[in-house]
């Protein structure tokens, strides 16, 4: 008796044990299904419905074969958005044709009297010596080199200790290392110093290494490096044109002739330019503004910037401009202005802006407008994204002339200020600078006036305008219950948004214009509050230009806004973007405020709720008979 009382107990305790196990894998179960529902909602809203989601505990792994390496990063972004990133295992591989292409190595130095500038994708296994290179200059060096993993052919050690070796000696110039060349370009004035570092050069260049050398007297060195042409009444006039040797600028002179019909064009050969698809970019410019009306071109370093009346400006030109830009050289942008009639110079001349302005709001910055040189422009996007890491960066930003655009120091000591701030704006203008936002207190805005009193390097007036507030103890509240909306209640909020404030693009771009920051937030405000809707974005243009075009516009519209709104925290169950092109017109396409009206983003809601079958609940007959 007592065996079977033992037997029992220890069946009993067993069967226990199995039962709280089956629950707890219930539980677990439910959380991993949960979570990978979550993950793969997100990732099919951003559109990327090749990867594949699996949930193991905690760990959610993602796995498929990317098309690209900017949609395997994508993907990873959208999956952190949801689950911590240490939740996060990835086996995502590429494409034969991604893995097949590594990066290229090149090393650019870019020598002036007071700055040495250096460029280019290095390998990594010579961080150390790239380290020592920068220590050799007795001037200020900005670094803006990238270490990536590529195998180099060439020997790069000795190539290194060579330009260390010599670039220290050259003021005014140019040193171009790949994997397998190297080209100098200097202007020495010192004939014996010229010698000696051909010979130096001569017996310590790496066995393998191609040498290309360009050792002359002093030219020019003009920065920003210039070029400018306008179009008048169908006559054309060239007001600047540079080439960095007597060749480009023969080729450049041919260019525009035919283009134009400008016979007897000289171009003033100078050190500067930006990199050797300078006259590219100059012929794919020259032949934009042949197909324009009244227009004027103005190249500064790598920025094409292109001025023309807004009243000329359609979906006609912005496809112009479009693929203009698309044929540019990688590193180049265009850029284009917009002119009232009544401030338009005859003929038309470019003006290079001379302001800057930063905008910081939840999860992005962005800058747009001037800075001081070419230098200036590189390090203000190098260290814009040491100081936002995980933040969205736009930065549009072109080299000016001193003087004629805010310093590099002002700059930078003004981004500082940026990151006081939760949500404003800073604004450098000629004569002030006018810092708007909120941020946390008290006293932010004198510390903020204290801290730039002692770095700004100009005599502009600081005008600081901070809602400041005190910080706020959290405190554990009841939850409210959740509101959720009808499709056809948040469509008609967000109708009501964009009539009170229109989502509006940059000119002849794409990029979304720095109003629309307010409409799509109201937007993210009134989907937040509607879980079970899928969204449809719908972009439209109005008639002018050809229908694949038109369409091919309102796409890239319509998938800037749907961006947009995932930046926001917008991972509703299916979220799409389709461009109509001119279809569905809403006014006359005859008139320019009916075709302004036409250019519009449009939402389409409905439920994402699935269909219930009726039967599905009715009950069985046995169910009945019982």
């Amino acid at each position: 008796m007592k065996l079977f009382a033992i037997l029992f107990a220890a069946l009993s305790l067993g069967a226990s044990g199995a039962g709280a196990f089956y629950l707890a894998q219930i539980g677990a179960d439910e959380i991993e299904a949960q979570t990978g529902g979550a993950v793969r909602n997100a990732l099919s809203a951003a559109g990327q419905d090749w990867v594949t989601v699996e949930v193991d505990g905690m760990t959610v792994t993602l796995s498929g074969t990317s098309p690209s390496e900017a949609a395997k990063f994508r993907a990873l972004d959208v999956a952190e958005a949801v689950v911590p990133q240490d939740r996060i295992a990835s086996t995502i591989t590429l494409t034969d044709a991604e893995v097949a292409v590594p990066e290229v190595l090149n090393l650019d130095i870019l020598l002036a009297p007071d700055l040495v500038t250096l460029l280019g994708n290095t390998p990594q296994v010579f961080n150390d010596q790239i380290a020592e290179l920068l220590g050799m200059f007795s001037r200020r060096v900005v670094d803006l080199t990238r270490p990536v993993e590529t195998e180099p052919q060439a020997d790069w050690e000795q190539t290194l200790t060579l330009l260390g070796s010599i670039a220290p000696q050259i003021t005014t110039g140019r040193v171009m290392v790949t994997d397998g060349g190297i080209a100098i370009e200097a202007a020495l004035a010192d004939a014996e110093l010229r010698q000696s570092l051909v010979a130096e050069i001569e017996a310590a260049t790496p066995q393998g290494q191609q040498i290309d050398l360009s050792l002359s007297a002093p030219r020019m060195t003009l920065s920003p490096y210039p070029f400018d042409l306008s179009v008048s009444d169908g006559t054309f006039q060239l007001s600047t044109c540079a080439a960095s040797t007597q060749s480009a600028a023969r080729t450049i002179a041919r260019q525009i002739a035919a283009a134009t019909g400008l016979n007897d064009l000289e171009c003033e050969v100078a050190l500067g330019a930006p990199d050797d698809n300078w006259p590219q970019t100059v012929q794919i410019a020259t032949e934009l503004l042949t197909d324009l009306p009244d227009a004027a071109l103005s190249i500064r370093d790598r920025v094409v910037q292109l001025s023309l009346e807004s009243s000329a400006i359609d979906d006609r030109v912005d496809g112009l401009v479009a693929r203009a830009d698309a044929r540019l050289p990688e590193g180049y942008s265009l850029l284009m202005n917009r002119v009232q009639a009544e401030e338009e110079p005859s003929p038309l001349v470019a003006a290079a802006p001379r302001g800057l302005t930063m905008t910081i709001a939840p999860g992005r910055i962005s800058a747009v407008g001037a800075v001081t040189g070419e230098a200036g422009v590189e390090t203000m996007q190098s260290y814009a994204e040491t100081a936002f890491p995980g933040r969205s960066l736009t930065l549009d930003l072109i080299a000016s002339d001193p003087g004629a655009a805010p310093s590099l120091a002002d700059a930078l000591a003004l981004l500082d200020v940026m990151n006081t701030l939760d949500t404003g704006t800073i604004r450098i203008g000629e004569a002030t600078i006018h810092i708007t936002g909120t941020g946390e207190g008290p006293g932010l805005a004198t510390r903020i006036e204290g801290a730039l009193t002692s770095r700004l390097t100009g005599t502009r007036d600081l005008e600081i305008d901070i809602e400041e507030y005190e910080p706020v103890e959290v405190t554990e509240v009841e939850a409210l219950p959740e509101v959720l909306k009808s499709p056809a209640e948040c469509s008609a909020e967000i109708t009501a948004a964009q009539q009170e404030d229109r989502i509006l693009f940059a000119p002849s771009s794409a990029s979304l214009d720095a109003s629309s920051a307010g409409p799509l937030d109201e937007i993210a405000r009134i989907l937040a509050t509607c879980p079970t809707v899928q969204v449809s974005i719908e972009g439209y243009t109005d008639s002018s230009g050809g229908e694949d075009m038109n369409r091919r516009i309102s796409q890239l519209r319509a998938d800037a806004v749907l961006d947009a709104l995932l930046s926001r925290g917008v991972f509703l169950d299916r979220m799409s973007a389709t461009g109509y092109g001119e279809a569905s017109p809403i006014a006359d396409n005859d008139t320019a405020e009916g075709r302004e009206a036409n250019r519009r983003i449009e939402f389409e809601l409905s439920t994402s709720e699935p269909d219930v079958d009726p039967a599905a609940d009715a009950p069985t007959q046995e169910e009945e008979d019982e």
